[in-house]
């Protein structure tokens, strides 16, 4: 599960959280739900894919018996303040 909320981040643009108690690896096989943010057409003007049939993250979720909720908590931030290349001997 936790491999399961690491990728749907990348389509939610939120860190998402896995509060099941789970445990195990699982196959998981699903359509392709509706794009949360639309991008922007391409320059040539012929981007015009009809993203209305598909259904939402949350209803694809919910035929697996899992829900996506949004929550205020509390994430681990890191940042990087330094990078050296290693030093050769």
């Amino acid at each position: 599960m936790d491999d399961l909320a690491h990728y749907i981040e990348n389509w939610t643009d939120l860190p998402v959280v896995n509060r099941t108690t789970l445990p195990g690896l699982y196959t998981v096989n699903t359509r392709g739900w509706r794009p949360m943010r639309l991008p922007p057409p391409p320059p040539n003007g012929s981007g015009t894919v009809d993203f209305t049939q598909l259904p939402s993250i949350g209803a694809v979720l919910g035929r697996l018996g899992l829900e996506l909720r949004r929550e205020e908590a509390t994430v681990p931030i890191y940042a990087v303040e330094h990078i050296e290349r290693p030093s050769t001997y």
